[in-house]
């Protein structure tokens, strides 16, 4: 990566796992034949909030830096 900083390759690979995660999540909420209770539910939810929530304050953190 010609001209990326430390920082930005940190962000790239944080967005790169946290969006694979993201998607492995919302596998497990589409896969109809896993019988997940309402909390399960709620669970994975918030996991996937979070993850965002992180995604988001990283780019923010990189953004003030420059």
């Amino acid at each position: 990566m010609y001209g990326s900083s430390p920082t930005t390759q940190k962000i790239e690979n944080y967005d790169y796992y946290a969006k694979a995660e993201q998607q492995r999540l919302q596998a497990e909420l589409d896969n109809k034949d896993a019988k997940l209770s309402n909390q399960d539910r709620a669970d994975i939810i918030a996991a996937q909030r979070a993850l965002e929530k992180q995604m988001q304050k990283q780019h923010l953190q990189a953004f003030l830096k420059k």
